[in-house]
């Protein structure tokens, strides 16, 4: 599976500007389905599973990823948890 941008640049704010809920947890799972991933919920398992390239292989990935996807994981979690407090 191609990598997303959260995994080759710092996630800014005009990228998560204007997003829904399910946007940003799209976006927050991009880097952990480029690690081949198995997603537990049926969404996230259906939406990536229909991303070509993507193959789930492991239960969990956190260890592959770079500083960088876990600063945007973390980052992109937070604008998540905004969204939920409007």
């Amino acid at each position: 599976m191609q990598r997303s941008y959260a995994s080759e640049r710092a996630v800014n704010d005009a990228d998560l500007a204007g997003k829904k809920k399910e946007e940003l947890v799209l976006m927050r799972n991009e880097p952990f389905a480029a690690y081949g991933h198995i997603f537990q919920t049926e969404a996230l398992a259906k939406h990536f599973k229909a991303k070509p390239g993507y193959s789930p292989r492991f239960v969990d990935v956190g260890a592959f990823l770079s500083p960088l996807e876990k600063a945007n994981v973390e980052r992109i979690k937070a604008a998540e948890k905004a969204l939920e407090k409007r």
